[in-house]
């Protein structure tokens, strides 16, 4: 049972939340000892271990409140309590435990309060779809840049430094953060969508860093009252001419794959714009949706394409040119089956219908007709 006083429900300053941040952070590192959901699933993605160590931060039921509700806009009594709406709003917040990811400015390496959030029992949102990921409400979105410790990670370190030919950090007592070091090569940064995928790429070697959306690349304050589009700071620290590989799901839906396309292309113009070098990742669909899975069911980075913006560009503007293409519909038909239609005399007839009303009857109709005709199939 929720319960409205509860102090931790109560709080109006930012800068408490952190201070919990903090104190969690260093009590959940140790996922080897602590075998859950959320290990499962990110070594299910092929993520090294030392990289699900330094990141994945379970929390029981109602501890979630402290990672994720601490804006100053989240509707709230007098007293400072959240009101009861946003109480049952977000109530499987006390009811269900989960695994989240808390954010990093990659520019000073200091933990960030923005987090992502996957509950064990997901709530519902008023269309009717189950939430699969949280991020603080009434926040900005931010690009997710994982935590990539010296101390913990040094494999990650070694195999990136291998694979981009960079020279690691020489031993010192104040080495530079991962991401620090990173901005000072010209190793390229992969984009994708999900931390679970950025982790894969990370321990394949490749620099990543993942987008909660694909189109929450943005600076949004700026977008908001200005509707000026322009890239997220985090982002736009590695604008430096770098490469920027985006490896975004391969969704076999036809309008998931036009909004991806438009994202891509919105995205790598403002990348293209700050002088970078802009590669699109694709593969086979059918091999995998998301990267990581192409890559966990046995596919390798080499299996995948890498086109051009130019390239990808004049490919999606083909596609948008011609997938309203198609010829008048010749007859409607209201009924349950679609029975015996008239077919007009054509080369090529396209019968759309739902499963179970009939086509596969009527072409087995039509079939033994041509044969009795003589007429070839």
């Amino acid at each position: 049972m929720i319960n409205p006083t509860s102090n931790r429900r109560g709080w109006t300053s930012a800068s408490k939340n952190l201070a919990a941040v903090d104190s969690r952070t260093t009590t959940n590192t140790d996922l080897h000892q602590n075998i859950n959901s959320g290990y499962s699933e990110w070594s299910e993605s092929l993520v090294k271990p030392s990289l699900i160590q330094a990141n994945v931060i379970p929390f029981a039921p109602g501890e979630a409140w402290d990672w994720l509700i601490y804006s100053d806009k989240i509707p709230r009594r007098n007293t400072g309590v959240l009101t009861y709406g946003v109480l049952k709003q977000y109530d499987n917040f006390e009811k269900s435990g989960g695994w989240l990811v808390q954010n990093i400015n990659p520019v000073t390496g200091e933990d960030s309060l923005y987090n992502r959030a996957k509950f064990d029992h997901p709530r519902v949102g008023h269309d009717g779809k189950v939430i699969k990921y949280e991020s603080p409400p009434k926040n900005p979105t931010e690009p997710i840049f994982l935590k990539v410790p010296h101390e913990i990670c040094h494999d990650v370190w070694s195999d990136v430094a291998n694979v981009n030919n960079i020279p690691l950090p020489p031993s010192s007592e104040d080495p530079p953060h991962f991401w620090e070091w990173f901005k000072n090569s010209s190793a390229p940064l992969w984009i994708t969508e999900g931390e679970k995928k950025a982790g894969c790429l990370l321990s394949k070697g490749r620099v990543t860093t993942s987008v909660p959306g694909i189109n929450n690349y943005h600076d949004v304050k700026l977008k908001q009252e200005k509707n000026i589009l322009k890239l997220h700071p985090y982002l736009e620290h590695f604008a430096d001419g770098r490469d920027i590989i985006i490896t975004f799901d391969r969704d076999e839906k036809p309008k998931t794959r036009v909004a991806v396309r438009k994202a891509i292309k919105k995205l790598g113009k403002l990348f293209k714009d700050k002088g970078c070098n802009v590669k699109i990742c694709i593969w086979d669909g059918k091999k995998g949706k998301g990267i990581d899975d192409f890559l966990a069911n046995g596919n390798t980075l080499s299996d995948c394409q890498y086109l051009t913006f130019e390239r990808y560009c004049a490919g999606a503007e083909r596609i948008e040119k011609y997938k309203g293409a198609s010829h008048p519909v010749g007859e409607k038909i209201n009924s349950r089956y679609i029975g015996n239609v008239s077919l007009p005399d054509a080369r090529i007839i396209a019968l759309k219908a739902p499963k179970g009303t009939g086509k596969t009857t009527l072409m087995a109709q039509l079939s033994q007709q041509f044969k009795d005709e003589g007429k070839p199939l």
